[in-house]
């Protein structure tokens, strides 16, 4: 995987990485939300294994981990599979915040240095880089765009299929809460 990234170096290039989406509105989406900065900032590099049931070793790129979790929610077996979508999707886009968040402390180590605040200000950060991508996707496909919403945990829609969001939620396990 660490040769996938080397080879990421713009949206174009993540793209092309990318499983082949039914929904071609979820690659659009990913392409709403990641710029030249974006992907900078995910090729940050994580010292530890921060992410639980990811078995990169420590000196991987934030990328590295995302689009393992990416792939290993593409897998898994107790989604249908437009809820794999979802959930691949979310996998790679929930750091989006932790990408900037690190990049600007290069001395964070986000396994044990991530105090309430910093918590607050990485969600903050998600919510900014997400708001515009989730409204366009709302618009091109309600059901997708509020699903995933409510995965990354930036939206509240109280009509949604609240077990559905809970296996997808699962599905990314600690990637959704970053």
């Amino acid at each position: 995987m660490s040769s996938r990234v080397a080879q990421i170096c713009d949206v174009e290039s993540l793209l092309d990485r990318l499983p082949d989406f039914a929904n071609k509105n979820l690659r659009n989406f990913i392409a709403d939300v990641f710029d030249q900065a974006l992907v900078s900032a995910y090729a940050t590099q994580i010292n530890g294994a921060w992410a639980f049931g990811c078995s990169q070793p420590a000196g991987h790129s934030l990328l590295d981990w995302s689009l393992q979790a990416a792939e290993q929610a593409w897998r898994h077996p107790a989604l249908r599979a437009w809820e794999r979508e979802v959930a691949a999707t979310a996998a790679l886009i929930a750091p989006c915040g932790l990408a900037g968040f690190l990049r600007d402390r290069p001395d964070r180590n986000p396994v044990s240095s991530l105090s309430r605040d910093a918590r607050k200000e990485i969600a903050a950060r998600r919510l900014v880089i997400l708001e515009a991508a989730l409204r366009c996707l709302r618009s091109r496909d309600a059901d997708i765009g509020r699903t995933l919403g409510a995965v990354l945990d930036v939206t509240n829609d109280e009509e949604l299929d609240r077990q559905q969001v809970a296996r997808i939620t699962a599905a990314i396990g600690c990637m959704a809460v970053l």
